[in-house]
């Protein structure tokens, strides 16, 4: 068994005090107050929010939230500061009434749009995510005065947890948000149709850190931003942005305001720990992360700031964290087992083929021939024990709300096409359209119908194929999930078939 989370407060904190950069005045008790807290309480757990023992975290949030929301937009620790630090949109109008001082991008403060959602970032996605919401569990510890406050999660991939926890449904509530999908705040149940989005089956079959990273941010990470955000609804008042579009957990400039944000991530980070714990698990290694620079800055719960090199990162991550979860053995949390550590990789493209095939119904089914004039695909010739990936380049001219099923089957099976043997993964489009405004090639809905944009996918699919007799033709059935939106289409403009060592 793999460790989880290790105690190392001690650590953290020496680690903190060393890295803040700037110190905000605050009273000299307040910081060995903190310390005093730390020592009584090395240990933190997070529990499911649907569980009535993390009731009394819920409402220590509440009570947090209700101050947060009350200090100025340019204290470190406001509820507006840390929501920007993931990211805020680059123009407001209206004088922007929640932050005055912030109307436009040339006025961003420290830490600001710093997500994950951009060119190079990807292998950050977890790591980052998790460092992002270990400082908001501090600020709220401080700000709710339960010293052992540990930040709940939405345990949404168990059909038993499906409907949002109630302490974010109250109106009134400074966790409720209205910019939500009406049936969520109502305590309606996730429709059937995210099922599949929320099936981490196949997800904790990954036996490829990068892989796994990348396959857990389309979904269920993805899925349920949009989900959450009723994306593409375009008819709720969104306060971030002070406009009629999505709601705040559909928009990457405005997710990480509505206060479920926290707990939506707290249970990515909960499946990501899952999964290490398993025998499939696996980390980056440091190399592999330091080869794609990302900064790692925040604010503790005395608003100084505290930065950290990608190695510090790193760290912190695997290291210094003092929480658990409240499933997972405690005893794991003094363990140091090693785990599998994995360089960063270039996958071995096999074949690939360009079908230019338009999804535009609820059921697209196509042949694909990867074998070219070879007759015959060479998958294994060693006695390396090897991943098999599916990657598919997808392009669009309106960012899709839907989810996409993805099946696959070898030409001449007489098994049924989609099944759950035949899934290959799940494509979602969070923020495709975020990543391309942000990086200088088209406008945030201001692009026109004759721009593409495109998203690509790669899915683990060694379990889909046999490796030492698949000839490179493939079934493929694309399913669209929900409901239908106008002029959503996707094309599919490539596929790739690759193949990667595990554990070289």
């Amino acid at each position: 068994m793999k460790s989880n989370l290790k105690i190392s407060m001690v650590w953290a904190l020496g680690l903190g005090m060393l890295l803040n950069s700037c110190q905000n005045p605050q009273p000299a008790e307040t910081e060995t107050q903190e310390e005093e807290v730390v020592e009584a309480t090395p240990q933190y757990i997070r529990k499911n929010a649907a569980d009535p023992a993390a009731a009394p975290d819920v409402q220590a949030m509440a009570t947090a939230f209700e101050k947060l929301r009350q200090l100025p937009c340019s204290n470190p620790v406001s509820w507006y500061y840390q929501g920007a630090i993931h990211w805020v949109p680059n123009n407001v109008p209206n004088g922007n009434p929640l932050c005055p001082e912030y109307q436009d991008s040339s006025q961003i403060m420290a830490a600001w749009m710093n997500c994950t959602h951009a060119d190079g970032s990807e292998l950050h996605f977890l790591i980052w995510h998790r460092l992002y919401i270990y400082y908001l569990e501090k600020i709220i510890r401080q700000y709710s005065g339960k010293s052992d406050f540990a930040l709940p999660y939405w345990d949404y991939t168990n059909t038993s947890y499906r409907v949002m926890p109630d302490g974010f449904r109250q109106e009134g509530s400074s966790l409720y948000a209205s910019a939500r999908l009406d049936s969520l705040n109502e305590g309606f149940p996730i429709q059937p149709y995210m099922d599949k989005s929320l099936d981490v089956t196949d997800l904790f079959e990954n036996r490829i850190f990068s892989v796994f990273n990348s396959t857990i941010d389309r979904a269920p990470h993805g899925a349920m931003h949009n989900y959450i955000g009723a994306s593409k609804r375009n008819d709720i008042w969104n306060e971030i942005y002070q406009e009629k579009r999505d709601g705040l957990m559909a928009e990457v400039s405005s997710a990480a305001f509505d206060p479920i944000f926290w707990l939506h991530h707290s249970n990515i980070d909960y499946l990501w720990q899952k999964w290490e714990d398993s025998p499939n698990g696996s980390r980056p290694s440091l190399e592999a992360l330091e080869a794609h620079p990302w900064g790692y800055t925040f604010f503790d719960a005395d608003g100084s700031k505290v930065e950290f090199t990608v190695a510090e990162a790193y760290e912190m991550a695997f290291n210094g964290m003092n929480y658990t979860y409240d499933v997972f053995d405690q005893k794991q949390l003094l363990a140091s087992n090693e785990v599998v550590l994995q360089d960063e990789q270039e996958p071995e493209t096999v074949a690939s083929s360009k079908p230019a095939r338009k999804v535009n119904s609820e059921r697209t089914q196509f042949a694909v021939d990867l074998s070219g004039k070879k007759g015959k695909m060479v998958l294994k010739s060693d006695n390396k024990e090897y991943a098999l990936l599916l990657t598919l380049k997808v392009s669009f001219t309106n960012e899709p709300d839907s989810p996409y099923e993805v099946y696959i089957r070898e030409q001449g099976a007489d098994d049924e096409l989609v099944s759950d043997e035949n899934l290959a993964g799940i494509m979602t489009f969070f923020g495709a359209e975020h990543h391309a405004t942000e990086h200088g090639n088209h406008h945030a809905h201001g692009h026109t119908e004759s721009d593409k944009l495109s998203s690509t996918f790669t899915f683990d699919v060694t379990d889909e194929l046999d490796q030492s007799k698949f000839n490179g033709k493939l079934d493929i059935e694309i399913l669209r999930k929900g409901q239908k939106v106008a002029n959503e289409e996707i094309v599919v403009e490539e596929i790739s078939l690759q193949k990667i060592a595990v554990n070289p």
